[in-house]
């Protein structure tokens, strides 16, 4: 799905450069990209006797091993009164099993396991891992222990422990703008009876009523070998893979073979229509259409009906309702498709004052157009590229969230053929603009169903009537499938891991441009994709003394046009070209950022120039951007997570500070109507500028290769004008006594919690050590805080601690979101975890620095597995001014943190004097948490200016 840019997702992505008064004319940009290379993901594949399906993919590249177990059973196959089951066994299977009781993460996390999760959608249910290769047996035999022994670790402390987990995912979810919207779509687009009907976190009177035999009872129908597919991606072979898999899940008997149910789009009769009121800011249209199931071939096609319709920068509905008639401030359309049906989603939030009849008729307007004429073959063309160049992106990781393991699994599970993304691939490549047309006009011209969230007040919705649920009937186990002589003696505990992968950090490799700009590259060649980011100075705390929100708007324009190319124009070559281009900035600093196809890597770097040395800044574009970011002031307000850290940093860093202003880095909606173009010119001449910057590389490429690209283009770029001073940053102290400052959320389910306090910069000389000691406090799931108010208390869905990098003093920050009537007495257990922890009360034990320390060191192969990765610690080593050999100093330290080291550090984590910033309903939180007596109490808007409260 493409939507609109988050700003705070882009805080360490890129910048500008030099636009009136330079020495530079951009050359005519290539008319077409080259021709493109075969993508592929080989794969071999066997079967256990028990049913169980294995794919093996070989890469070599680090020496880490995906292990990604899919079992074929999700919501849909949840019955009346039940729902929510495949969700809450989910998170059961990470308890512990009869053979490894206790926290399923623990042995994982002491070899250094990354992209570590679960996950359940209606469909299916899947549990990964990346491992370090020499701990690939500990993680199968772990896998095959939950699978074929994990009836006997679950207790009823466990199901409630988990249940209250869930229903705190279910608030968090809720408690968010347009939150009650996924459970109102999928009541309304799928019949009573309809495998989709409810959403997979289910409903809380089921989630209250399941019990332990129900629980058990769906792990003996469901989570069996012959029910699930097993991917092993990266540094293994199919030999290998045989003999470790036939080992420990050989012996695990098949559950019964369960019937799917049968493919059901549900096509809507007619068109309805359904409108909310929610705690919002803007009015949001989403118009939705049931469509082709996944596997389909239509539904590929539909994918590139989404491209075209709303699903990049430069579509027909960003055009016309983003550009044009400037009546949004984003609009996106997807196509999701699952098992046994699609959905095709086209989604807008309104410019504040617009009426949203005419969002909804331009909508329909551009959708006729589309149905009736196609697309172009130009519009085509990049619609495909661009799929092409997603699934290249998608394929450099073997592991986690959308890698190749990922793809492989869901083809194997869903189609029954682990290649079907080469058949997605060929269709689409192929398309022509008749047969887009033509299957955009046979789903896209039946009925539709509109949704309308207004500013209102938000109310409850209605649960479904209480069903009570059928028992369960226990079928017996598919008599086709045997099992292999077990192999494994279980009672001899989880398999040790002896040995591990030492971390191979890319050479970096070093070349000086002829613009004064310094080159850091480091080779990766895995996927043909070279990403380049241009590296500033400047950042959120240039804009100290000016106006806040400045370097980061002025950064994010870069791509609203540069040369003869407009804002449109300059998208749609972007995309044409399959390349990626973005900037932004953070506290210290900024960047622009190109991520390239190899093979159109010169106009790329050319298209990339362009955007920095001569960005248009065109005042209609400055105007409308301008606006779409005033909305996006309002919607972090409107969210309670992004309200409280606008509000923090000046608390924290005090008025006038170059930290003080709003951690997203969007400024104030005061600042940001004033910008100018003046401002941005000013900022571009005066931080853009190549002399003292460097262009770290990462990619398909070397040094002979890039150096000449990037010379052609930028070589003769210079600095116009006086370059502006390092921003000085000056020292604050802390408060004398903790502050608790509340934010009113009418109606709240749950309250964020923030408590935060400021910390010595990342250069200072015990950073290390005081990483590392945050990490036993809250830096993982096994740490402490979410030990407690997760896995204890079940209060939270997940608590953490933080410590983000900066120059000058670094901002801590304990985070909890909760449920609202926890409220106090997660605040109290959050104070008395950081005071215990900071005071020595409960020092760090050899146990937790062992833990830490072994996490951080064995996990770096797999953590370094991405490009991106790789980029972001050479971004550290030039932003911090660290040396080349940055990560081994940094990794010798970790290997000597000591327990006297953790708790000498922790020293600086001072419970009296956190400021505490609390979002949540007032009538339901203040009177607790004034009873605490932790500080003074103030109540504030999302402003962080005085408010009423509403007791005392």
């Amino acid at each position: 799905m493409t939507a609109s840019r988050s700003r705070a997702a882009l805080l360490a992505v890129a910048l500008s450069a030099a636009l009136g008064g330079l020495a530079y004319a951009p050359a005519p940009l290539q008319a077409k990209p080259a021709a493109g290379v075969g993508v592929d993901i080989p794969f071999e594949q066997f079967t256990l006797p028990n049913g169980l399906r294995v794919l093996v993919h070989t890469d070599r590249k680090a020496p880490i091993v995906a292990v990604n177990l899919w079992y074929h059973v999700g919501s849909k196959d949840e019955p009346a009164g039940r729902t929510g089951f495949a969700h809450l066994f989910e998170h059961l299977m990470f308890n512990g099993s009869e053979n490894a009781p206790g926290e399923y993460f623990t042995p994982f996390e002491a070899a250094g396991a990354t992209d570590m999760n679960g996950t359940t959608n209606t469909d299916r249910t899947n549990y990964f891992e990346n491992v370090p290769t020499t701990a690939l047996d500990m993680a199968l035999w772990m896998e095959s222990d939950r699978m074929g022994h994990l009836l006997g670790a679950i207790d009823q402390k466990t199901l409630d422990e988990q249940r209250g987990v869930v229903q705190n995912e279910k608030r968090q979810g809720e408690n968010q703008p347009y939150g009650q919207l996924r459970e109102v779509i999928s009541h309304t687009m799928y019949p009573v009876g309809h495998p989709y009907h409810h959403t997979t976190i289910g409903s809380m009177n089921d989630l209250d009523a399941a019990s332990l035999e129900d629980v058990k009872n769906w792990f003996r129908t469901w989570y069996g070998p012959n029910n699930s597919v097993l991917v092993l991606a990266g540094d293994i072979d199919l030999a290998t893979a045989k003999e470790k898999v036939a080992r420990y899940f050989g012996d695990i008997p098949a559950t019964p073979t369960m019937a799917q149910p049968r493919v059901d789009v549900a096509v809507l009769k007619q068109n309805g229509r359904t409108e909310l009121e929610d705690k919002v800011p803007q009015v949001l249209v989403q118009r939705m259409w049931n469509v082709p199931q996944v596997g389909d071939k239509d539904a590929d096609l539909l994918d590139l009906v989404s491209q075209v319709l709303g699903g990049s920068a430069s579509s027909r509905l960003d055009a016309r309702l983003v550009h044009r008639d400037k009546l949004v401030d984003s609009v996106s359309a997807s196509n999701y498709n699952a098992q046994l049906s699609g959905s095709f989603s086209i989604r807008a939030l309104v410019k504040q004052g617009v009426d949203p009849a005419r969002v909804e008729a331009v909508i329909d307007d551009e959708l006729q157009r589309l149905l009736k004429d196609g697309p172009t073959a130009e519009e085509l063309a990049r619609a495909k590229t661009e799929y092409r160049a997603g699934f290249i992106r998608g394929i450099e990781r073997i592991g986690g969230f959308g890698g190749k393991a990922d793809a492989l699994a869901s083809c194997a599970t869903f189609t029954g053929n682990p290649g079907c993304f080469r058949d997605s691939l060929q269709t689409v490549a192929t398309a022509t603009p008749a047969q887009v047309r033509q299957v955009a006009a046979q789903w896209l011209g039946n009925p539709s169903h509109t949704f309308l969230v207004k500013p209102g007040v938000r109310k409850p919705l209605a649960e479904d009537p209480s069903v009570k649920p059928a028992p369960f009937t226990l079928h017996a186990a598919d008599p086709k499938y045997t099992t292999l002589p077990g192999r494994v003696d279980r009672k001899l505990g989880v398999p040790a891991v002896d040995s591990f992968p030492k971390l191979v950090f890319p050479v970096l490799q070093h070349a000086t441009l002829k613009n004064g700009s310094k080159v850091i590259l480091a080779e990766r060649h895995d996927i043909p994709v070279v990403n380049i980011s241009y590296e500033f100075a400047g950042g959120y705390a240039s804009d100290h003394g000016g106006k806040l929100g400045t370097a980061n708007f002025a950064s994010q324009m870069l791509d609203e046009g540069s040369g003869d190319l407009d804002s449109l124009a300059f998208k749609a070559r972007a995309e044409d070209l399959g390349a990626q281009l973005q900037a932004g900035a953070a506290l210290d600093g900024s960047n622009a950022y190109l991520s390239a196809l190899k093979e159109n890597l010169d106009p790329s770097v050319q298209l990339f120039a362009n955007m920095l040395r001569t960005p248009r800044f065109d005042t209609a574009e400055i105007e409308r951007v301008k606006s779409q970011w005033l909305a996006g002031i309002a919607q972090e307000k409107a969210r309670p997570q992004t309200a409280a850290l606008r509000v923090l940093p000046p608390l924290l860093y005090g008025a006038g500070h170059p930290y003080s202003m709003p951690f997203t880095g969007s400024g104030t909606e005061a600042s940001v109507a004033t910008i100018t173009r003046d401002d941005l010119l000013r900022y571009q001449q005066q931080w853009l500028r190549p002399e003292q910057a460097t262009v770290i590389v990462v990619g398909d490429t070397t040094l002979a290769q890039i150096v000449p690209v990037l010379d052609k283009h930028f070589g003769d770029w210079s600095g116009v004008g006086q370059a502006a001073a390092r921003v000085e940053v000056p020292q604050v102290a802390r408060p004398a006594k903790p502050r608790v400052f509340l934010i009113d959320q009418p109606g709240a389910v749950q309250a964020n919690i923030y408590a935060g306090e400021l910390m010595p910069s990342i250069k200072d000389p015990g950073a290390v050590q005081l990483g590392l000691s945050n990490d036993v406090l809250g830096g993982s799931f096994t740490s402490r805080l979410n030990m407690n108010l997760r896995e204890e208390k079940h209060w939270s869905y997940g608590a953490r601690t933080v410590i983000s990098p900066a120059l000058g003093q670094r901002p801590f920050l304990g985070v909890a979101p909760v449920q609202i009537d926890k409220t106090a007495e997660s605040v109290a257990e959050m104070q008395r975890e950081i005071a215990d922890y900071g005071t020595g009360k409960v020092p760090a034990t050899a146990a937790e620095v062992t833990k830490v320390v072994d996490n951080d060191l064995r996990s770096q192969p797999g953590a370094y597995e991405t490009a991106r990765a790789v980029m972001g610690t050479i971004g550290g080593i030039v932003r911090y001014d660290r040396p080349d050999n940055w990560v081994q100093l940094r990794n010798a330290q970790v290997a000597a943190f000591t327990p006297a080291q953790a708790n000498a550090a922790a020293k600086a984590i001072d419970a009296q004097a956190l400021t505490w910033v609390i979002v949540g309903d007032l009538s339901r939180i203040e009177a607790p948490v004034r009873a605490l007596k932790l500080g003074e109490v103030s109540v504030i808007d999302a402003d962080g200016e005085p408010a009423a409260g509403k007791s005392k």
